[in-house]
């Protein structure tokens, strides 16, 4: 069985809505808006994913030279503004709220979170998104997450 499957057979749902596409056609990213759904609870958080994570029917996406690619001709750019972003699946998206979580189930301290993601602990920026890791992990209980089993899980993902 797959890791989709067994989420839906758990009862996970997931609603997706494109929140934002600010792709160029060379570079940039777009945000969904999950609503993740289990036992008679939800909730929603954000996922963002950059331009790897777009498709075009016909023909694979041309990148950046950086990436490995050839450079891109002014038609190739254009052609790429046609690709839309992929859809998270509820595996993506389940495995995203689980790595926002880690902070609260690890009970790493503030100063812990800034050395382990490269943030500065002066930064009231930095604080928020703490705080909003935290907060992640508070909800997922709520929604009813077994974090053990989310683990195993996806051990191999």
């Amino acid at each position: 069985m797959t890791i989709n499957e067994t989420l839906v057979a758990q009862g996970y749902v997931i609603q997706a809505t494109l929140a934002q596409d600010e792709y160029d056609g060379i570079q940039g990213e777009h945000t969904y808006w999950i609503t993740l759904h289990h036992n008679n609870r939800k909730i929603n958080f954000g996922y963002t994913a950059g331009c790897g994570h777009r498709h075009f029917p016909g023909h694979p996406m041309k990148g950046p030279k950086s990436q490995g690619f050839n450079s891109l001709t002014v038609a190739d750019v254009e052609d790429n503004k046609k690709t839309v972003p992929n859809t998270p699946t509820l595996e993506d998206a389940m495995y995203a709220l689980l790595m926002d979580c880690s902070t609260g189930r690890n009970s790493e301290s503030f100063d812990e979170f800034c050395d382990d993601y490269g943030y500065d602990s002066d930064s009231r920026s930095a604080f928020k998104v703490y705080e909003a890791c935290l907060d992640q992990y508070s909800k997922a209980r709520k929604l009813g997450v077994d974090f053990e089993a989310m683990d195993e899980l996806f051990e191999d993902f």
